[in-house]
């Protein structure tokens, strides 16, 4: 929500898939050094490849000079990591978990 709120002020970028005219599904980021942040992607449909599709159209808007994307964390949520691994990453960062 703050990255929405704050849109304009951050210079983030989005997209916006609409289903028989109504918003279905968004996501926004923002550069950050040559990478895109991707901040947030959602969706309120059941369109199966909605939320993949959303960002596959922003990402061929970004500028050349982004050559890397950091998508979001998947929380080690075997269907988010699926999703993930979809988008061909070069590189995923090992995620730990500990207990105090």
């Amino acid at each position: 929500k703050k990255a929405l709120d704050c849109f304009f002020e951050l210079r983030l970028s989005g997209m916006i898939t609409y289903i028989n005219g109504d918003p279905s599904g968004y996501c926004c980021g923002g550069d950050i050094g040559g990478a895109y942040m991707l901040c947030s992607a959602k969706q309120n449909s059941d369109v199966q490849g909605l939320n993949l599709s959303t960002k596959h159209e922003l990402y061929k808007t970004l500028p050349e000079h982004i050559t890397l994307i950091n998508t979001e964390s998947d929380h080690g949520s075997p269907g988010i990591r699926m999703h993930k691994n979809d988008q061909r990453p070069v590189m995923m960062n090992e995620v730990y978990t500990g207990t105090v």
